[in-house]
This record gives C-alpha cells, structure tokens and sequence, in this order.
C-alpha cells in the first residue's frame, strides 16, 4: 500500500482461502513508476483473518494521505475486536506503508455484512451494506435493511442508521 505520488497505484482487494476453507481478505498493491521502475512493484499481499474465520472484503477505498480502508464481513472475532452477531460487518484501516493501523467490527443480533465503503474530503469514513437483525441497536422493521455508518480517521464510531421497511434493502455502494 505504500504508494508514492509519483508512481502510479493499483490496489487489488479480493480474498484468499486458508488450509481450512475460510475466506480471508486479501489486499494486493501494484506501484508502476511514471518515469522509474518502483522499488517494489508487487508488494507483498496483506491477508487479513485467521484459520477457521471467514472475513472476507468487498470494498476498497483509499484516501489523500494514503490511507486504504477495506470493508466486508466476518463471522469470527477479529484483530482484538469481539464479534456480537452471526457475523459482522468489518472495516480496516491500512496505513501508506501498508500496515494495518486497525479493526473495527459492527453489527448486532444476526448477520451484518459491510458492501462499501467511501470516504468524505473531512476525515470521515462511511460504510454501508446490510443487516437481518437488530444491528448497533436500531430496530428490524423487515427481513433485510439496509445501512449506514459513519467513523472518523481514528475509527471512532461516529452515527449508524438502517433503512428498509416491510421489504428487503441493502447498499452496495457509496460516494462522497
């Protein structure tokens, strides 16, 4: 993840299955040089899990300081952070460097499952996806709503909403 202004940045953001079948989140940086070759144009994949977890990750951003955010889902405990539902939905912060500053997990009763994850010019980070149970203390009004949450730079947990009524919604996307 270590990019530098001059190279030109391809993060790829997928997942990797351990020894047991779990999916882990995998993340990818590919440097190209405008004018050089980069000191290192694979870097080494970042996987974030543990055997017998699945946490895999759907979406990517990164930010003007370097910064790269990941969101998806995990079914396990993770990274120091206790799991509160069947699974939940999962949001990491990498560093320019590529190391993992931290893990935030949210959800609630059931399954909660992080489908984007966009940036704000203010330091704000926002993710979004869907949940089927009661998720950060807001109410289920139908079988799947979808939702939004908002956390600083610091991973501080800023707001969190649903949205949905008698039929099912999800997000699957953000922009600021």
């Amino acid at each position: 993840m270590a990019c530098k202004l001059s190279w030109f940045c391809l993060l790829l953001l997928g997942f990797a299955l351990n020894a047991c079948g779990s999916r882990g989140s995998l993340t990818v940086n590919q440097n190209r040089s405008g004018g050089g070759a980069a000191p290192n144009p694979w870097a080494l994949p970042k996987l974030l899990g543990s055997t017998g977890i699945a946490s895999p990750a759907y979406a990517l951003t990164r930010t003007p300081d370097g910064a790269s955010y990941i969101a998806g889902t995990t079914d396990g405990a993770l990274a120091g952070q206790a799991l509160s539902g069947a699974s939940d939905a999962l949001l990491a912060k990498f560093n320019d460097d590529g190391t993992l500053e931290w893990v935030r997990l949210l959800g609630g009763t059931n399954a909660a499952d992080a489908k984007a994850v966009c940036a704000d010019p203010f330091g704000g980070i926002y993710i979004a996806g869907k949940t089927d149970g009661i998720f950060d203390g807001h109410a289920l009004l139908g079988s799947v709503q979808g939702f939004l949450a908002k956390y600083d730079a610091a991973g501080t947990l800023q707001w969190s909403r649903t949205m949905g009524g008698t039929i099912s919604a999800e997000f699957r996307g953000c922009a600021t």
